[in-house]
């Protein structure tokens, strides 16, 4: 009775670990949503010409914390930290005037950019 148990066992997990494999063979297969990939810039406006002498000389860099909506817009921006508070200005001035790829139905998309505008 045991030498059944033990064969009846090991069927069993020999069954597991091949549903395991096939489902981990499959997972690699699945066609990726839209909405798992991060929105495209699809336009960053140009900083004014005294504005990007401004950055150059300060070399403004940092870190923004912002939200696209679903239209492609950044809803929100903070800034999380910058070279100054100059570069902080600049930075967000130009976070909030970028526009993203739409994407309908995926709801807003939240990312941390960082920037360096020493070039």
């Amino acid at each position: 009775m045991k030498t059944k148990y033990i064969k009846f066992v090991g069927c069993c997990l020999f069954s597991v670990a091949a549903l395991l494999a096939g489902g981990s063979a499959y997972a690699g297969k699945r066609k990726e949503s839209p909405c798992s990939k991060p929105p495209k810039v699809i336009s960053r406006p140009p900083l004014p010409k005294e504005e990007q002498e401004r950055a150059k000389r300060i070399r403004a860099q940092g870190s923004i914390e912002m939200e696209i909506g679903e239209d492609g817009n950044v809803a929100e921006a903070k800034v999380v930290n910058a070279s100054s508070k100059d570069a902080a200005e600049i930075l967000l001035d130009m976070v909030k005037g970028m526009k993203f790829e739409p994407r309908s139905g995926c709801g807003p998309f939240k990312t941390t950019l960082n920037f360096t505008l020493s070039e």
